[in-house]
């Protein structure tokens, strides 16, 4: 996660433990009423929900991020931009540098337009690191998507799909 994230989660920890301190120092704790127990838990469902969401939107964050889109010869990542490639042998090490390399800052660049970069394939990244790489070749025009589970079976989608694709 991002330091913003858990400077938020962080923050709701502290405010439920000072409305939690409040709650005794003003002696609520001595009424006798079921409510305060049922605000209690249903406080801490709702932190517990928001920290659940904040994962859960800096993953689906890091997975758009990941994406990649290839033309031949051209590769486009939100984050590192255009970059040249020489056949599908070598297009698999650019993607595994730029993944490599990726920072998840919040700087993206923009799509480029369509008549200057006019992509066929989408390369989807779902988890990435230690020789763990899987995700999703989409053929952008008839939308037929292909799951890999390795850089070798990425290679090999990458290898039939690129010349077809790509024209």
């Amino acid at each position: 996660m991002k330091k913003s994230n858990w400077i938020i989660a962080v923050v709701l920890v502290l405010v439920s433990a000072l409305l939690l301190w409040l709650w005794f120092y003003l002696g609520l704790n001595r009424i006798d009423k079921p409510v305060d127990l049922m605000l209690s838990i249903l406080w801490w469902v709702v932190v517990v929900a928001l920290i659940l969401l904040i994962v859960r939107s800096e993953r689906i964050r890091k997975e758009r991020i990941r994406t990649m889109y290839v033309a031949e010869g051209i590769l486009f990542n939100s984050e590192a931009g255009l970059l040249n490639f020489a056949g599908s042998d070598q297009l698999v090490a650019v993607m595994n540098r730029v993944l490599r390399d990726l920072d998840y800052d919040f700087t993206t660049q923009e799509l480029p337009e369509r008549e200057e970069f006019k992509p066929g394939l989408l390369v989807k990244t779902e988890k990435y690191g230690n020789d763990n790489w899987t995700g999703e070749v989409v053929v952008i025009e008839s939308q037929e998507q292909q799951p890999f589970e390795s850089k070798e079976e990425l290679a090999s989608l990458l290898d039939d799909c690129l010349g077809c694709c790509t024209r």
